[in-house]
């Protein structure tokens, strides 16, 4: 069995979901567990966006706000958030989704509601209960980003079988321009920049990886653990596309 869980800000993500479910059970994902961090972006009081060193930079985003600022994620204010949409019909479109896709299960993860915890600790809480409570193959990537196995036939199970004596992968990115409603990333473009160590992203066999180390940031892009038997894939084996949220090009 191979799982993928991720977490979403609905309003970001609605029009884009089914293109990325398609795409993951197609290379062999078995179960998708979405987690809906609610309608209103709540950050963590350690967000690593209001350090000193990015602070200034995330502030003189602000000037190409897009949406009203309770519906703003502070550190990108320039992405669509759809605002002209009810999020009743949000809802709904993520319910749609979940009748549709027998592998897919929408879990509620709402700061003050489900949990108490702001972005991005939620996305840590999140894949912290999943690395302790999984037995299987676990796959860790955002709902922007495409995996792509060129040297395993597209397929992360024939990865799995060629590449048995790993139980970790780690795999590198290439940035994709922006997401369009309506425009399948076929059509998107693909810059040429890899960068194999710089918010990669990984896939552990639970039932192997054992005694987590539990980093205070970077679980998302690092994962530790008692004898790791990692392989670092190169951008001919695989790699996976992080297109760009729709919004303004600053």
């Amino acid at each position: 069995m191979i799982k993928l869980s991720t977490i979403i800000l609905p309003r970001l993500e609605f029009h884009f979901l089914k293109e990325w479910i398609d795409h993951y059970l197609a290379l062999g994902v078995q179960s998708i567990n979405i987690y809906d961090n609610g309608e209103f972006p709540v950050a963590s009081p350690d967000a690593h966006w209001l350090d000193e060193d990015v602070a200034d930079i995330v502030q003189g985003r602000q000037k190409y706000r897009t949406s009203s600022k309770n519906l703003v994620w502070d550190k990108k204010p320039h992405l669509n958030y759809f605002d002209e949409v009810p999020y009743t019909e949000i809802q709904n479109k993520l319910r749609d989704i979940s009748n549709r896709y027998k592998e897919v299960s929408i879990i509620p993860w709402v700061c003050g509601v489900n949990h108490n915890y702001g972005y991005p600790e939620s996305q840590k809480q999140m894949l912290i209960s999943e690395l302790r409570n999984g037995t299987d193959w676990f796959l860790n990537i955002d709902p922007d980003e495409f995996l792509k196995l060129p040297a395993y036939d597209n397929n992360l199970h024939d990865l799995i079988k060629y590449e048995k004596k790993y139980n970790h992968f780690y795999f590198g990115q290439f940035t994709g321009e922006r997401r369009k409603v309506n425009v399948p990333i076929e059509n998107l473009k693909v810059y040429k920049h890899f960068r194999a160590g710089l918010n990669r992203k990984w896939l552990c066999d639970l039932s192997r990886c054992k005694n987590f180390n539990i980093p205070h940031r970077g679980l998302m892009h690092n994962l530790n653990f008692e004898n790791p038997v990692e392989k670092i894939l190169t951008k001919d084996e695989a790699y996976f596309i992080h297109y760009k949220a729709d919004g303004i090009d600053k």
